[in-house]
Parts: structure tokens; sequence; C-alpha cells
């Protein structure tokens, strides 16, 4: 399953249409989610952070990678109206983020940035090895 369609299945999950999905994200359009669909493009990770952050029952790493389950857990109530999902996962001002978010989407989501930081890094001391070498020249 392409990274598109795994965002389409949590739109389709949260009964949710990709407006009112891209407003509870934080996007101020649907213009992201409906281009990345239409176009089958693969999202970015901040729109993926986004989502998890949102979501937390819905793994960061599944999103990313497609391994794995959808779901980390199910959300603590089953479905009483339209939504699947319950509306006190939503982070209110001064509450953390990540306040409710289950231990393995965490740890999901550091694996991941780990790698970003190790690649950054590695990245960083190729460029300051080639400085080295051109300034001895």
């Amino acid at each position: 399953m392409e990274p598109w369609e795994r965002i389409e299945k949590v739109i389709e999950y949260l009964k949710l249409n990709k407006s009112s999905f891209s407003k509870e994200i934080g996007l101020s359009n649907n213009v992201t989610v409906s281009r990345n669909n239409k176009e089958k493009r693969r999202p970015s990770k901040k729109v993926l952070m986004l989502i998890a952050s949102r979501f937390p029952f819905i793994r960061y790493n599944w999103l990313l990678t497609g391994e794995g389950e959808m779901l980390a857990g199910k959300p603590d109530n089953p479905v009483t109206d339209e939504k699947p999902y319950k509306d006190s996962f939503r982070p209110s001002s001064g509450e953390k983020l990540f306040r409710e978010v289950q231990y393995d989407s965490l740890v999901d989501a550091l694996k991941v940035l780990v790698e970003s930081n190790r690649e950054l890094v590695e990245t960083n001391r190729k460029l300051v090895q080639m400085l080295g070498d051109r300034m001895s020249k």
C-alpha cells in the first residue's frame, strides 16, 4: 500500500472528508491532502507527524512505512457517534501534545527521528571534512 493510500485509509477509518481531516490535523485547507492523494504523492514527514499527533492511536511507523498495524490501540470508546475517535484526544491549550500517545507510537516516531538525525550528522561530518580539505590546499 502506497503512503497516500494509507492516508486515505485513515480518513475513511475516521469517517471524515479530506477537508475536515485537514482541519483536524492543523492544516488551513485540504490542498496538501488532496494533492497527495490525487497525484499519488508521498506525504511529507511533517504531515505524517501531524496525523500521528492528532490521532495518537494511528501508528506513525505504519503511516511512514506501511509495516505493522494501523492502530496502536483502539480509542477508549467504541463508535458512539459518526466519528470513531474521542474528541478528548484533541489537546487543549497548555496540555502536552502527546499526552495520550501510546508507548509504541512514541517509540516508532523516535526511531525515525534518530535515523534522520544520524543522516544529518553524517552529512555535516562530510561537509566539515570537505571544508577542511579545501582550507588545507
